[in-house]
């Protein structure tokens, strides 16, 4: 039949015709939450960090872990802060950068264990592992859940990547109920740009560079109330330095002023973060990084 049909259309007859049983396409969508937990021994959710798929929203790791079931925030602001698992203290978990665990003084030195997720970038992750249930071979420090922040690499990623992404924010909140004499907590408009590098060489490109960067103004309207020094008193009704029983003090106190305003402040997020990779072997890999990162 080839041959018939060559010589008709004047063609070489050597030419053939092939037939396929099948096409198949694959599609490859990227790394997500559902492979991670079906791929863990234990029973974890996890939370992506996508360059395209969140511009201005989640710029912190805070940001990013409200979206796991079962997390809930202690906010700053209109922002997440600190995380809670399960409803159980933040000083109760444990939180780790590629397993290691992060080392925390507490809000303002207190002492306290929780982490200001808030000051950590969401730039620097690939993705972040909440573990609200444990198993004998993970990290026993923790109580309420277990964070692990997984940072970027260029191992994972094409090679070279490069990101720049500028945004405008608008915020059309007038502030409380509309009123505010100075006129300050009026709609406002913020900025951002954000950048991500990564890329690989060496001759065998065992070598690795990720770097991030971000800068963000957001202007937010908010009130506040301002009550003033208390006044305590004596049984006899007369004003007296402290709460002190041995200067008579009869149990009470009073506020002497009660002040409150609507304002505007702006927030502005900026920092950096750089990772060095060296990976001799598909099974071995070291690296350093690092980031600052101001509020």
């Amino acid at each position: 039949a080839n041959q018939a049909i060559a010589n008709e259309a004047g063609v070489n007859a050597d030419a053939s015709v092939s037939t396929l049983d099948a096409v198949r396409a694959v599609a490859d969508y990227g790394y997500q939450p559902v492979d991670v937990k079906k791929d863990a021994a234990t029973i974890v959710d996890s939370v992506t960090y996508s360059d395209i798929e969140a511009p201005t929203g989640d710029n912190s790791i805070a940001s990013m872990l409200i979206q796991v079931p079962g997390v809930s925030y202690e906010g700053d602001g209109d922002e997440p802060r600190y995380i809670t698992v399960r409803g159980i203290s933040s000083d109760l978990n444990v939180t780790t950068l590629d397993g290691l665990t992060l080392a925390t003084t507490g809000e303002n030195g207190s002492g306290t264990r929780r982490v200001n997720l808030q000051l950590v970038p969401s730039d620097i992750s690939e993705r972040v592992d909440v573990f609200k249930t444990f198993t004998a071979e993970q990290d026993a420090a923790a109580i309420g859940g277990a964070i692990d922040i997984v940072s970027r690499s260029a191992f994972t990623t094409s090679s070279p990547y490069f990101m720049v992404d500028g945004y405008g924010i608008y915020s059309d909140f007038d502030g409380p109920e509309g009123e505010n004499a100075g006129g300050a907590t009026k709609s406002h408009w913020g900025k951002g740009l954000k950048t991500a590098f990564a890329r690989r060489f060496g001759a065998d490109d065992q070598f690795g560079v990720v770097f991030t960067g971000r800068y963000q103004d957001r202007v937010r309207n908010s009130n506040k109330n301002w009550p003033d020094t208390r006044t305590y008193f004596n049984a006899a009704g007369q004003p007296i330095a402290n709460p002190d029983p041995a200067l008579g003090w009869d149990g009470k106190n009073s506020l002497t002023k009660f002040a409150y305003g609507d304002y505007s402040n702006v927030i502005t997020n900026k920092g950096g973060s750089l990772k060095l990779e060296w990976q001799p072997h598909s099974h071995l890999t070291a690296f350093a990084t690092g980031y600052f990162y101001n509020r």
